[in-house]
């Protein structure tokens, strides 16, 4: 008898690309057998008329230090989401050194809305050192963790806008090889937001070689998503190329609205690569709008300075300044098209509203909106900016090489209090896409499900996960195709999605009938 059943389910185990009736047995927190014969267990799940699927795995999370948070944040669990990989777009905890610790705890909490603020940076300096901190506070779903090439760039050279020397590349290859020895998945790279921004790209191709030594993965947030799409993506295969490294870019996207429209020039660039054996593929999510902090409105070269005192020194004055905020602002779309997300209590009038509203409310520019934000905030703000065409969207998603993921944290959907207007993609990424592919048949199921399980495992090395095989690890998600929906929207994000009826961490039922069961069997893999 095993230790639990789920019959009668359409079964897409991942690796034979097609689906079938099947009944699946686990033993412990491994499938132990699939068969079209009778079995029976301790627990039993029917599955008829759903679909069984591998754990959904989201390889762009930004959890990273969520799990110290407490179970109830659950909102990547509710997705049908079993595997979380953080650390991306270069920011994380670890590594830090002593002369630059302070750096890493701003860069943390200036950078990431959700995060554990109170975190040891001091004593949890390292991978090693954090997996083990973690194994402590059992979570919902299983973490893994890639380095942020930004937590290393600070680590050895604090925030200095400028080329590496040989001889600080060597200490910075030394300390991701120390990190990839412990785990790690990959490296990954936030070439928009500073120290990243100060990357040379010879810097770059030089970190890759070690990643390319032990077969991991280099993840990109790429310098440019708008008018210089076209550049950063050239250098995202310059650098794959030189170093024969595995390349993701991270929410392949373009925002810049002369450019829409224009997906099929930047996919062809990616097939004729990958024909000619260049490793390079992309990450995205299924929505017109990104989120990130209201940074990447100020020049980069500001930065040069440290956070601090950069946002000591805006003045809310300078024509200089405003005009390049302007400037930016206008290229992702204009004021109306930047919505404020989350703020510190005083600022609460702004939350939800976009920048020309502010700017109305406040008597002030838009430009000006944002130096005040930053400035009186410390930086402790995120915004959303409905930036991208839904033609290059769904081009871009049809691609089979591409992966679905989120960009985004898990959130305690019931208890939404004192965390603002976060983007929907934290609540719905994958019921979203699930839903488009019913909708507007762009994908077959099996291609779909192929990119949100089989295909992230396989590009990211995870063992015996996002696949169901005997012996395997127990992580299935059981949905209803006809009913999942991403319910959450932009005015009210915190919602359940609809038809994520099972899912199972580890051999453990976790999610049953849709309600969280406060089970904790996620693993620090």
């Amino acid at each position: 008898m095993y230790d639990l059943v789920i019959l009668n389910g359409k079964v897409f185990s991942g690796s034979d690309g097609i689906i079938k009736k099947a009944n699946i047995g686990i033993t412990n927190d491994k499938i132990s057998i699939i068969t079209e014969l009778p079995i029976t267990g301790k627990k039993i799940i029917d599955a008829s008329n759903k679909y069984v699927s591998p754990g959904f795995i989201d390889i762009h999370g930004h959890s990273d230090l969520i799990p110290l948070l407490g179970k109830n944040y659950n909102s990547k669990l509710y997705q049908g989401v079993t595997t979380e990989i953080n650390g991306n777009c270069g920011i994380g905890p670890v590594p830090s050194s002593k002369e630059t610790v302070e750096l890493t705890r701003k860069y943390m909490n200036d950078n990431l809305s959700v995060t554990d603020r109170n975190f040891d940076f001091e004593n949890v300096n390292s991978l090693s050192k954090l997996k083990n901190l973690m194994k402590d506070h059992p979570f919902n779903i299983n973490q893994g963790y890639l380095i942020g090439g930004g937590a290393i760039r600070i680590a050895v050279m604090g925030f200095d806008d400028r080329e590496a020397s040989s001889e600080e590349i060597k200490k910075m290859q030394l300390l991701l090889e120390e990190e990839l020895k412990s785990g790690a998945y990959g490296i990954s790279f936030g070439l928009i937001y500073p120290p990243g921004s100060f990357t040379y790209t010879k810097e770059i191709i030089e970190m890759l070689k070690i990643i390319k030594k032990y077969d991991k993965v280099a993840v990109f947030h790429m310098r440019n998503e708008g008018e210089k799409i076209l550049e950063s993506v050239k250098e995202m295969l310059l650098v794959a190329k030189e170093s024969g490294a595995k390349v993701e870019i991270s929410h392949f996207k373009i925002m810049y609205k002369p450019l829409w429209n224009t997906s099929d020039k930047l996919i062809e660039m990616l097939d004729e690569a990958r024909k000619n054996g260049i490793q390079i593929s992309f990450d995205q999510y299924p929505y017109i709008a990104s989120a990130t902090s209201l940074f990447v409105l100020i020049p980069s070269n500001l930065f040069a300075v440290g956070l601090e005192a950069m946002i000591e020194g805006l003045d809310i004055n300078d024509k200089s300044l405003l005009g390049q905020i302007n400037d930016k602002i206008e290229k992702r779309g204009g004021a109306d098209r930047v919505v404020v997300a989350s703020v510190i209590e005083k600022f609460k009038e702004a939350e939800g509203k976009n920048l020309l509203e502010i700017s109305k409310m406040w008597n002030i520019s838009p430009e000006q909106c944002v130096v005040k934000l930053i400035k009186e905030s410390t930086g402790k703000i995120s915004a959303i900016y409905f930036s991208m065409s839904e033609n290059d969207v769904e081009n871009i998603m049809k691609q089979k090489y591409g992966i679905i993921a989120s960009d985004g944290y898990s959130y305690p959907v019931e208890t939404p209090e004192g965390f603002g207007f976060p983007h929907p993609r934290n609540f719905g990424t994958f019921p979203k896409f699930l839903e488009i592919v019913r909708e507007q048949n762009i994908l077959s199921l099996e291609d779909a499900l192929k990119k949100i399980t089989l295909l992230p495992a396989k590009v990211f090395n995870i063992e015996n996960r996002g696949i169901i095989k005997e012996g395997a690890f127990a992580d299935i998600t059981i949905f209803d195709f006809e009913k999942v929906k991403d319910n959450s929207t932009f005015t009210n994000p915190f919602e359940k999605p609809s038809g994520i009826e099972y899912v199972i961490v580890n051999g453990k039922i976790t999610v049953v009938n849709g309600i969280y069961n406060q089970v904790t069997n996620g693993k620090i893999i």
